[in-house]
């Protein structure tokens, strides 16, 4: 446990990212994934910065994709 001043941080009940994702009310971004015999794969994510790799690896095989949010 770190003391900074009068403040003490429990380094044991720090929130993780998923935890805090929760609480903020989910993703910023939805994935949507589609391959060349219509079927398709989506999932949420937090941006749309990496659309190509995340497509790569939930749906391998895909054509085109559309994110939509971040």
């Amino acid at each position: 446990m770190k003391k900074l001043n009068r403040l003490q941080i429990n380094s044991k009940k720090l929130i993780e990212n998923e935890e805090l994702m929760t609480i903020r009310g989910g993703y910023s971004a939805y994935i949507r994934c589609v391959r060349p015999d219509g079927g398709n794969c989506g999932r949420d994510t937090y941006s749309c910065d990496y659309v190509e790799y995340e497509c790569d690896m939930i749906c391998p095989g895909w054509e085109w994709s559309i994110c939509v949010g971040g």
